[in-house]
């Protein structure tokens, strides 16, 4: 076998590096299914995280009574807008954070699409659209507010 090896040196070193080559091929496939398929496996994490976090967010405007006394109302005043408004910035900053995962490719665009409809129908209600303006002549929402405003909605 030593003999072998040593009279055929250039056909054993071509094989072995042809042998090393498809070794790396393989490998490197294999290291990009592994990656797909934890980006996905950390694309649905997040989308579940968000629903959860939706989920609590209803609950929690729910439970302050704001749905039954006219939380959307179009002529709310007084110490209802008060209420809305404090309600409508934690829903704003999470539709932000939502808007963040999509540019990060951190869920998928089906599920970034769900909210981008959700968000500019929201926003489309003429309180929640003079809300919007009013908070953001207050500095209350920022300039990556209007950027998510005006990439999901104009």
């Amino acid at each position: 076998m030593l003999q072998f090896i040593k009279t055929n040196r250039e056909m054993v070193d071509s094989l072995v590096g042809v042998a090393t080559l498809a070794i790396a091929v393989i490998g490197f496939g294999l290291t990009v299914h592994q990656l797909s398929l934890t980006q996905r496996a950390l694309k649905a994490a997040n989308a579940y995280q968000i629903q959860t976090d939706a989920r609590e967010l209803v609950e929690s405007i729910q439970a302050s009574g704001a749905l039954e006394h006219g939380f959307l109302d179009d002529d709310t005043t007084g110490e209802k807008y008060e209420i809305l408004s404090n309600k409508l910035w934690i829903v704003f900053n999470f539709y932000l954070a939502v808007y963040r995962q999509a540019e990060n490719k951190g869920v998928t665009s089906e599920f970034a699409e769900s909210f981008r409809t959700d968000f500019c129908a929201f926003v489309k209600r003429e309180i929640v659209e003079l809300s919007w303006k009013e908070m953001s002549e207050n500095r209350q929402l920022g300039a990556a507010h209007e950027g998510m405003k005006d990439d999901w909605c104009d």
